[in-house]
């Protein structure tokens, strides 16, 4: 397993172990025992999403669990390619409230694990991008939080101006500290 980390704790990218034979291949997202040996992170899958996105520059997030239903998340693009963005809202953490990007491309086989008590949030850069998501918690929706993707606090740089983004994402509020 090879690895990227980023400037966030525990935020990292690592690469997808791939067998190949004469039917294709065979790729192992996610092994709990290698995200136990080499990071120290016990990771159990409670729930795996799945999204389809049938334009480019379709944005999604940014999305979190308050306490005590955070998760840790490991996301694959498995078709297409997007633009990620990470931000730690860890108070503890030396880059609290700060954010890191990254392109997650289906053609490089890499996955992103996203700790606890961070947000997430992609805007695709091709059309029929997918992505498979695997989540440690379950869904509680009255846990949810969510932070509005050009939100001025954070000044985040997008790659594109989104062109598709629900409703619920274009409406939220300016970030408050309290809402932690």
């Amino acid at each position: 397993m090879k690895v990227n980390i980023t400037n966030m704790k525990n935020v990292f990218v690592f690469k997808n172990n791939t067998f190949y034979d004469e039917r294709g291949f065979l790729k192992r997202v996610i092994c709990k025992k290698d995200l136990k040996k080499i990071f120290n992170i016990n990771f159990d899958i409670k729930q795996t999403n799945y999204s389809f996105n049938l334009k480019k520059y379709t944005l999604r997030g940014f999305h979190y669990q308050k306490k005590p239903f955070e998760e840790d998340k490991v996301i694959t693009c498995i078709n297409g390619k997007v633009y990620d963005i990470v931000l730690d809202l860890r108070p503890k953490s030396k880059s609290f409230l700060n954010w890191t990007s990254l392109i997650l491309d289906s053609n490089r086989n890499e996955s992103l694990f996203i700790p606890k008590g961070c947000a997430n949030a992609w805007i695709t850069l091709q059309n029929n991008t997918s992505l498979i998501y695997h989540h440690s918690q379950f869904y509680k929706p009255k846990h949810e939080l969510s932070i509005r993707y050009n939100d001025p606090k954070f000044e985040f740089q997008w790659p594109k101006k989104p062109h598709i983004i629900s409703s619920k994402d274009k409406n939220i509020a300016n970030f408050k500290l309290e809402n932690l």
